[in-house]
């Protein structure tokens, strides 16, 4: 059960409304019951947010490029008190990041700031044929 609930929680891990779980259109379903307190919780920290159309997307996988952007927000990405550490990581990985076409640049330079994300991984999480994958469990076990 535990591995289920870490694997749903990154699952679900990305989204863009500030709803709670019922208010998705898409969470109501008996069977998603169990995990509707971990994704208020989380909806709440704004850690995930769902998407423009009012979805969770439950049961759909997790990109690595979405998997980043959650790990982005755990460590603190969308804390007021990031602003300026966000913007230094911005501009020291500004030219390594140039290749990599994602819309979410801040987010990786953040990770790469932090420590959390090495130049190594970028390759394996970010490049651009990787960034759209579906997340392994080996890989949400590494970052």
């Amino acid at each position: 059960m535990k591995n289920k609930l870490i694997v749903a929680v990154l699952i679900f891990a990305l989204a863009f409304s500030q709803l709670g779980a019922f208010a998705f259109s898409d969470m109501n379903e008996d069977r998603l019951n169990w995990a509707v307190e971990a994704v208020d919780a989380m909806t709440e920290k704004n850690i995930i947010k769902g998407y423009a159309d009012g979805t969770f997307r439950p049961d759909q996988t997790i990109t690595k490029e979405e998997a980043l952007i959650l790990m982005s927000r755990i460590s603190g990405f969308e804390e007021k008190s990031s602003e300026e550490y966000i913007s230094l990581a911005a501009e020291t990985y500004k030219t390594v990041l140039e290749d990599y076409y994602t819309p979410y640049k801040e987010e990786i330079s953040y990770l790469l700031y932090r420590g959390i994300l090495t130049l190594e991984d970028l390759t394996l999480y970010a490049a651009n044929n990787e960034r759209t994958q579906p997340l392994k469990r080996y890989e949400a076990a590494m970052l």
